[in-house]
């Protein structure tokens, strides 16, 4: 005899597993495009829009490991993309710069991301992202609460 809640259950599993699908999918369309990789734009624009920002500043507007920013940071900082200093008013702290190499990167990767978002929203129905953003929130919050009773 068929679970019609068991049956729901699975349909939305799916549903789940065509999300990480599409994402990583998503993800490898963008570093083409653009030719860097997510995490990298995602430093790089955020110490765009906020100048002067700490590493701790990126982790939680990313929500990823300390480690993982101090590695992207870095590799961008070798690269010229970024500076470090420590705060004058506080050592502890380290701010993070954009080069103009990193300002004029930023800027051509922007155009970049234009084309890739005209193609990638291709086709859908424009009505319907904001039921998409919505459904994405929801599964947004439900994985930081996870996360926190996880701890």
């Amino acid at each position: 005899m068929a679970d019609p809640d068991r049956d729901a259950f699975y349909a939305h599993t799916d549903a789940l597993k065509q999300l990480l699908r599409t994402a990583s999918a998503t993800i490898m369309v963008f570093e083409r495009f653009t030719g860097m990789h997510v995490a990298q734009w995602r430093v790089l624009s955020y110490v765009a829009e906020f100048p002067g920002c700490t590493p701790g500043d990126l982790k939680t507007a990313h929500r990823v490991d300390p480690a993982a920013i101090t590695r992207t940071v870095k590799m961008l900082e070798r690269d010229g993309y970024l500076t470090r200093e420590r705060d004058p008013g506080d050592a502890r702290q380290i701010k993070i710069w954009l080069t103009d190499k990193g300002k004029a990167t930023t800027e051509i990767i922007s155009g970049k991301r234009q084309e890739y978002l005209r193609v990638m929203l291709a086709g859908i129905n424009l009505d319907r992202i904001s039921d998409l953003e919505d459904t994405l929130l929801n599964l947004d919050n439900n994985a930081i609460t996870a996360l926190k009773s996880a701890v």
